[in-house]
């Protein structure tokens, strides 16, 4: 199953220069651990292809996704409250907490 989320790369993302991340995370459906990713935007998306990177390697599951704590700046990321990757994670999530 797939999953996408897009947010502005700072915040509040009418800051001069912001473009928006898009995030799509490709996760298995009965374990939820991550198979893959795909990301577009500005400079900061090599960060989160590293975040991406990580998970998979170390077989974490959207669930630890939708759970982790992400430190952002206002000029170098987006707010946590909409940060692409975790909401990405939490919308991966939303069947499998509506019982589908």
């Amino acid at each position: 199953m797939a999953a996408t989320a897009r947010a502005p790369d700072r915040h509040p993302g009418a800051l001069p220069g912001a473009q928006t991340l898009q995030v799509k995370l490709v996760v298995a459906r009965r374990s939820g651990t991550w198979l893959g990713g795909q990301l577009s935007g500005g400079p900061s998306v090599g960060e989160l292809v590293n975040a991406i990177a990580l998970g998979m390697e170390k077989r974490d599951t959207v669930r630890e996704l939708d759970m982790m704590q992400i430190a952002t700046h206002r000029l170098l990321t987006a707010a946590v409250t909409v940060h692409p990757l975790i909401q990405a994670a939490h919308n991966a999530l939303a069947p499998v907490r509506a019982g589908h």
